[in-house]
């Protein structure tokens, strides 16, 4: 905005008005004084994140029926719930999900908190289900799937994860309900 001889630039934050700079500038805003101040002062109210108070670790296996046939879906979905893990002050131990790829059972990569960041080590309740797309492309389980293995409190597949281990599990699905 043109006042008298200077430029007034103005600098706002969520609506809230923050910095001004009133005076000749022939320099972009990006570059005009007190920008730098007000990317340094961003920076240190908004933090450069606290970083995730756990360790994540990679997990990769397949999953199958018990009699080593493929789950016949359009979509399977694998998710670890840590089970005991101690919570680092405010925060529990985040569980893991990542999709399995149906031509083979394999999946190779979950996400906790960051795409594909991994598992928190320890044990963890493995839940499992298979989906199908429905009428009007709503997916839904596929016909006959066992509903136990879609809750974390009620699967039967327990792995430990370890920090240094290999972390390949094998997980097999019991048939029908």
């Amino acid at each position: 905005m043109r006042s008298g001889s200077g430029v007034e630039r103005r600098w706002e934050l969520g609506g809230v008005w923050i910095l001004s700079f009133r005076g000749k500038s022939n320099l972009p805003a990006a570059l005009a004084p007190g920008s730098l101040v007000l990317l340094v002062l961003f920076v240190l109210v908004m933090g450069c994140g606290r970083g995730a108070p756990f360790k994540f670790v990679p997990v990769h296996g397949k999953v199958t029926y018990r009699d080593g046939s493929l789950i016949q879906a359009d979509r399977i979905v694998v998710t670890f719930t840590p089970q005991g893990q101690t919570a680092v002050g405010k925060d529990s131990a985040p569980s893991a999900t990542g999709e399995v790829n149906p031509a083979d059972g394999t999946f190779n990569g979950l996400t906790s908190q960051t795409h594909l960041d991994g598992v928190v080590p320890g044990k963890h309740k493995v839940a499992v289900i298979a989906l199908k797309k429905g009428p009007g492309g709503i997916e839904e389980p596929i016909r006959g799937w066992p509903a136990k293995y879609m809750k974390p409190s009620t699967t039967p597949l327990e792995v430990e994860v370890t920090s240094g281990g290999k972390n390949y599990f094998e997980l097999q699905i019991d048939k029908g309900p």
